[in-house]
């Protein structure tokens, strides 16, 4: 027993130190816990403070540069990252600091680190890398990096820098990414604010200022002028004949001949001017601060050649797109904004009424006339729609002899004073009128010949005009079948007369067209033959059967032996070349006679009879004129 006693003694002090040692582990262990509760608490409340510091700011300010600042002050408060900028990217996808915290301003390029490069190009959403930055000026080691993400789009990009290591890596994480979280709703409202402002004031097809963008910067122009004493000047400008073009080469083709020529427009103007597209094809340039009215023409034959070298260079071999131009100056032209421009619009107007690829100085005649043109414009719409404009028929009378065999059915407009087809066939095509109307003249003038055919009369053509416009499309070769089969016309006595511009635009789907025409039996002739290019070379391939001498050639004949040389020449180049000849203007015995023993086939003339109402010529259509 005195054993046992003496050995639970010499036990009893290390049982003690066992137990004092527990109790000092758990009371360490107690107090290990409480602080890391109390520092997660801490860290807790920190960053929470923190977030909500800058989520405050952010909703109380629409100032990105301002807010973001904030925010890396926040960052910089509590955390090792002393140092910090923030990159904005912009809808057009360009990097700008938008603040920056105790770092030097940048001497070129704003460039986010290789790593910020990957966080702003990755789609993970909000993410934040902490480690080493490659070695760069006057910028620290280490670096903490955080996108700004916001619905699946980066906004932009938080680089933070420090030069000593960071002993809580996990608050420094949380902190950055709560800030970026709290700015990214911030850089979404710049965002969407700048995409709505460019939708409003810019271009989307070419990236130019729109009609809003174009008025805006020309009443500043305006205001600024009248303070110096200065002059301001509005270029307008478009492609000749784009609807053509895209025709020719599709709407695809055609856009980015709109994307070329603005381009070429923001490469050709100054500094200070502002090139805006405010229509389908018309351009607009304000020139701003010009000394004199003097100098206006010259700047713009300047742009316009500059324009044209770099533009043609870009465009498809089978054309050559050519400019109209119009410019007016103020405070001369006009007082005010809206004034110059349709000032500077009626001078465009002029310079493609004349016929194109020229430039027009506005002066008050002009304004006269565009006011007509705008009332005549009118007045043509109206008159298709009432249907004013019918064919009237010109006797075709077969040499020798003087005995009608046909009629050339020509557009007139039925009322009182209405202006000649020389006036509004022009604006009937501007209009995009004329495949409406020439159409229904096809079908009218097919059946008015059935119905002498079926009179009883020996009627053998039909000759009908038709537009390049007509040609262009698929659609006229439908147009053309129906004709045939609702008025049960032979396809020989119908004759559709073309001018050579329907060659010379380079459209190999006309000729194609026109080769398919052909096919069918229906004859071709060449209109106004000797008046345009005349170029010999494609009267081998085209599939004609008449050629039509000009009136210009045949009214001097009897008169002058060069025109009558000229005529017997083509007469003769005609028959080497099988084809019927049919000759205009006649207004005089003695030139019917000529023509004749020249071997013209046929004639057409006051001295045979006007273009007349169809019931005005069935009585002739018996006799010899």
């Amino acid at each position: 027993m005195a054993d046992s006693y003496h050995q639970d003694r010499a036990k009893a002090p290390a049982l003690r130190d066992r137990r004092l040692e527990r109790e000092r582990q758990a009371r360490q262990e107690a107090e290990r816990i409480a602080e890391d509760a109390t520092r997660r608490l801490y860290r807790e409340q920190v960053k929470l403070e923190t977030i909500l510091e800058v989520t405050r700011l952010a909703n109380a300010s629409d100032s990105l540069e301002d807010t973001t600042t904030q925010g890396l002050q926040q960052l910089a408060a509590h955390t090792v990252w002393r140092r910090a900028h923030a990159l904005y990217r912009d809808p057009a996808g360009q990097l700008r600091r938008i603040a920056d915290l105790n770092l030097p301003a940048p001497d070129d390029e704003v460039e986010p680190t290789p790593a910020g490069r990957v966080l702003l190009e990755s789609a993970c959403g909000i993410e934040s890398q902490l480690g080493l930055a490659s070695q760069h000026p006057n910028r620290p080691e280490r670096c903490c990096i955080c996108s700004i993400y916001v619905h699946g789009h980066c906004y932009g990009l938080i680089e933070a820098f420090a030069d000593t290591p960071d002993i809580d890596p996990d608050l420094s994480r949380e902190v950055i990414e709560g800030i970026a979280q709290a700015l990214g709703h911030v850089y979404k409202r710049e965002h969407d604010r700048r995409v709505i402002e460019h939708m409003a004031y810019f271009d989307s097809l070419t990236g130019l200022g729109n009609r809003a963008l174009f008025f805006d910067r020309l009443e500043f122009a305006l205001r600024r002028a009248r303070r110096a004493d200065q002059c301001v000047a509005v270029l307008a400008l478009n492609i000749d004949r784009f609807r053509d073009i895209n025709d020719m080469v599709g709407k695809q083709a055609g856009d980015q001949l709109l994307i070329t020529l603005a381009q070429g427009l923001q490469g050709v103007i100054r500094e200070t001017d502002t090139a805006a597209r405010i229509g389908g094809d018309e351009f607009v340039v304000v020139f701003d601060g010009i000394d004199s009215s003097e100098d206006v023409e010259g700047l713009c034959q300047r742009v316009l050649k500059a324009l044209h070298h770099r533009y043609s260079m870009h465009v498809a071999d089978e054309f050559e797109p050519r400019l109209s131009a119009g410019v007016a100056v103020f405070p001369g032209d006009a007082p005010n904004a809206e004034a110059l421009t349709r000032c500077a619009e009626t001078a465009l107007q002029r310079s493609k009424t004349e016929g194109g690829a020229r430039l027009t100085v506005f002066d008050p005649a002009l304004a006269e006339r565009s006011a007509r043109r705008r009332e005549l414009e009118q007045e043509v719409r109206a008159a298709v729609g009432n249907g004013e404009l019918i064919p009237w028929f010109q006797p075709i009378v077969a040499l020798p002899g003087g005995r009608i065999i046909g009629a050339e059915a020509l557009l007139r407009w039925q009322r009182p004073g209405a202006p000649g087809p020389d006036q509004f066939v022009p604006i009937l095509e501007e209009l995009g009128l004329m495949l409406e109307v020439g159409d229904q003249v096809l079908h009218t003038a097919m059946q008015q010949a059935a119905d002498w055919r079926a009179a009883g009369h020996q009627f053998e053509r039909i000759s009908v005009n038709v537009s390049p416009v007509q040609l262009k499309r698929d659609h006229f070769l439908t147009v053309l079948d129906q004709a045939l089969a609702n008025t049960a016309l032979p396809a020989d006595c119908v004759c559709l007369e073309v001018t050579e511009n329907v060659y010379l635009e380079g459209d190999s789907s006309i000729r194609n067209r026109i080769a398919a025409i052909s096919e069918r039996g229906v004859h071709i002739a060449l209109d106004d033959f000797g008046t345009g290019y005349s170029a010999l070379g494609y009267l081998q391939w085209l599939r004609l059967d008449t050629l039509k001498i000009d009136k210009s050639f045949v009214q001097p004949l009897g008169q002058d032996p060069y025109y009558t040389n000229l005529v017997r020449s083509i007469i003769g180049l005609a028959q080497a070349l099988d084809l019927q000849v049919t000759a205009e203007g006649i207004e005089h015995p003695e030139a019917a006679s000529m023509l004749a023993a020249m071997g013209c086939t046929y004639c057409q003339g006051y001295y045979f009879g006007r273009a007349m109402p169809a019931d005005a010529l069935t009585p002739l259509l018996h006799k010899r004129l």
